[in-house]
């Protein structure tokens, strides 16, 4: 009998205990995402920022997966206040600062508020005003536009938590901060500056993304026209061929709502976008073609003519 009191108590401790692995914040640079479910507390800087502590009177509950007031060794007094700092947000390219999502939940209206660090100085930047959340998955949400410049590249939060005189104490489940991505494009074109008619002509361009993956992207090059047939013999082009799917559009073509002339171009914004630090190429028709950030990978489309 003691003997099976024991492997049942170790079969359900094996089940309880929760997991070790680290869970640090999720960021997806494409769509400008930083977020963090505090299944560990990876996310909470352990350090200072500037003469303030990382944590103050805050612990991470590993079964409730959130962050609420406790004393730090576990014992003694429930704490009136308490705070913590976010690790650093570093979006590798954006034109704009977005918003914060905060998920929680507390006794009082005040019981949880936010700010924002610029991370580069540990400067605080402003206490933010939470309204109703347009996600439902988050209680409130608060704007970054007027109060993170652009200028400032690298930030991190502050969330304050006080229960006042309630005996219960505000916890913390869900935080996320967006940015408006932006894809660094590099383009370049070959293309011979005379040719003899009746000889071939190769125009080849190229195209590299950096940072974030470039979506309804496209290259475009447009036909060539003979300005000197000094023997005035017929000197109209025709399309012999293009790589890596680039089309001929003898009368234009719209693209994303947009309308480009009689063009050589080629797809390079296929279905998932260009992808930051690759590089794609093409002349021909347009079309679409994913790459994704691998520094110095090329690729070019040739496209033929001939007078």
């Amino acid at each position: 009998m003691t003997r099976a009191t024991l492997v049942y108590c170790a079969a359900l401790f094996a089940v309880t205990v929760p997991s070790a692995a680290i869970a640090a914040p999720s960021i997806n640079q494409d769509q400008g995402l930083w977020t963090d479910a505090f299944s560990d507390p990876s996310g909470l800087e352990s350090g200072m920022v500037g003469a303030e502590a990382g944590q103050s009177n805050v612990v991470h509950d590993p079964f409730g997966r959130l962050i609420t007031l406790g004393p730090a060794d576990g014992g003694g007094a429930l704490p009136t206040s308490g705070h913590f700092f976010t690790t650093t947000i570093t979006p590798s390219s954006f034109s704009a600062w977005g918003n914060v999502w905060i998920n929680f939940t507390s006794a009082t209206a005040t019981g949880v508020t936010v700010s924002v660090y610029d991370a580069n100085t540990n400067a605080s930047l402003g206490a933010l005003t939470l309204t109703p959340s347009a996600d439902p998955a988050y209680t409130r949400m608060a704007s970054l536009a007027g109060i993170v410049p652009t200028t400032t590249t690298r930030i991190r939060l502050k969330v304050t938590l006080d229960r006042g005189t309630n005996p219960i104490a505000p916890a913390v489940k869900d935080l996320k901060v967006s940015w408006t991505p932006k894809s660094v494009l590099g383009l370049a074109l070959e293309a011979p500056a005379t040719k003899a008619a009746g000889d071939g002509i190769v125009l080849r361009v190229s195209a590299s993304v950096s940072f974030v993956t470039a979506t309804d992207f496209v290259a475009w090059v447009p036909a060539p026209t003979p300005t000197d047939n000094r023997y005035n013999q017929a000197a109209a082009l025709s399309f012999v061929s293009a790589t890596d799917g680039g089309v001929y559009t003898a009368s234009g073509a719209t693209v994303g709502g947009v309308a480009l002339a009689i063009l050589l171009a080629s797809s390079l914004a296929a279905a998932g976008g260009l992808p930051a630090g690759e590089a794609g190429g093409g002349s021909g028709a347009v079309a679409r073609r994913a790459i994704d950030p691998v520094t110095e990978s090329r690729f070019c489309s040739r496209l033929v003519t001939r007078a």
